[in-house]
């Protein structure tokens, strides 16, 4: 079990073959595999890794840390690891008072694996992404003064479109972040509803996120770890833009939280694209 998920559920030697026919297959035959694959991955996760819904999550320090989390409803399900809805009677201290409920993501731990706590690699992962948050956080401004920004973006100068980490918490169950909840209809789903046609203010949004994108990628390296574990520049970020990462926001409460002017696509997680094939922008495809 260990084996399948460190290789996303498929062996190596089929992983190179993948990678062989992905060389020379056509772009449509290269994004028919892709999706195949991510379908098998989500429908063999649920079997393969283990369920947190009612547990109680506490900070491995009590001492210095007395946040207690109490998980919810499991509502999503990445190759990494899992998201819960927090429940009111969690302890949730310095995190400010929100209309908008709160989440917890979680690294997946591997059942039938006879260990306990995360998996290294799904631990990596929230370790990534909250590195890769603190990196953009401090280097928003030379974002900004990129040609490619976008001149006047839904959100305000100080913000990132993407859900913020509003904590983090070291746990025997691994790192937990907590986020707020981001409702509303991913760029898939809409994509889909509408048969690639969205309204202009969406098409205006998305080219307002791919201009940003396009400065993140001009201005800001990713952070890799080299072999003593310590963290390098590496190449240019690539962000991960694959549809389903991308939710349109509406709502009030919603837009006031992530600093909107006004509805926009926003990021459920702004993380690098590392080991996995680039998903590109629906509009960036549309003749």
């Amino acid at each position: 079990m260990r084996t399948l998920l460190d290789t996303n559920f498929i062996s190596r030697q089929l992983r190179i073959g993948i990678l062989t026919f992905l060389i020379a297959a056509t772009p449509a035959q290269a994004g028919l595999l892709n999706q195949c694959i991510r379908t098998l991955t989500q429908l063999a996760l649920p079997y393969a890794v283990e369920h947190h819904t009612g547990k109680t999550l506490r900070a491995i320090n009590r001492d210095l840390d007395p946040t207690e989390v109490v998980l919810g409803e499991r509502i999503g399900l990445g190759d990494r690891g899992g998201l819960y809805r927090i429940k009111p009677s969690s302890t949730l201290p310095g995190i400010p008072l929100t209309t908008v409920g709160l989440v917890a993501k979680i690294p997946h731990t591997v059942r039938l694996s006879g260990k306990t706590g995360p998996h290294p690699q799904a631990e990596l992962e929230m370790k990534r992404e909250i590195e890769t948050y603190e990196l953009l956080a401090t280097q928003w401004a030379k974002v900004k003064s990129d040609p490619a920004y976008p001149k006047d973006p839904a959100w305000i100068a100080d913000k990132i479109p993407t859900a913020p980490i509003l904590k983090t918490i070291s746990t025997k169950e691994g790192t937990v972040l907590i986020k707020p909840e981001i409702q509303g209809q991913s760029l898939k789903s809409l994509w889909e509803q509408t048969q690639g046609k969205l309204p202009e203010e969406m098409n205006g949004s998305l080219k307002e996120i791919y201009s940003m994108i396009k400065a993140v990628s001009h201005q800001i390296k990713t952070p890799i770890q080299d072999g003593a574990g310590e963290w390098k520049e590496g190449r240019p970020f690539f962000t991960d833009i694959n549809p389903a990462n991308l939710v349109w926001v509406s709502n009030e409460a919603q837009m006031k939280l992530l600093g909107l002017k006004r509805p926009s696509f926003v990021f459920y997680e702004m993380t690098p694209l590392i080991n996995r094939m680039p998903q590109y922008l629906p509009i960036e495809r549309a003749p």
